[in-house]
């Protein structure tokens, strides 16, 4: 994973978003690297509360109508960071937003949103 955020680090394509805690978990932070050329997307996060048994976090791209971008879990640990290869294609002005769902698909976040990007708001 060290090999793949440096090779991200370096590319041009590379877009960084800043994630923070909504009113569910205010101290909660994060960042993500969106490479547009293949995809990929590097989620670091703090903060955020372990996930119930049975739930998962899921990231969003915040379009219309709202994009998958993956899921993750938190087992409790103070930060959690992760690849993800998506097929979400996202640009500099589209925010993102991490959910707390139960596990299975889901089409559009109907969890309580605990990080947003700047624009985000719910």
């Amino acid at each position: 994973p060290e090999m793949e955020l440096a090779t991200m680090l370096r590319q041009q394509t590379t877009l960084p978003i800043a994630l923070s805690g909504s009113e569910k978990a205010k101290q909660a932070s994060g960042f993500l690297l969106y490479d547009a050329r293949t995809h990929k997307v590097w989620l670091y996060t703090a903060k955020l509360p372990r996930c119930p048994q049975g739930m998962h976090y899921h990231l969003w791209a915040m379009e219309d109508p709202p994009v998958s971008m993956g899921t993750f879990h938190n087992h409790g640990d103070e930060t959690t960071h992760q690849f993800v290869t998506t097929s979400a294609s996202l640009s500099a002005g589209h925010d993102v937003a991490v959910s707390l769902e139960p596990m299975g698909e889901r089409t559009t976040p109907a969890g309580t949103i605990y990080l947003t990007s700047a624009h985000t708001s719910r």
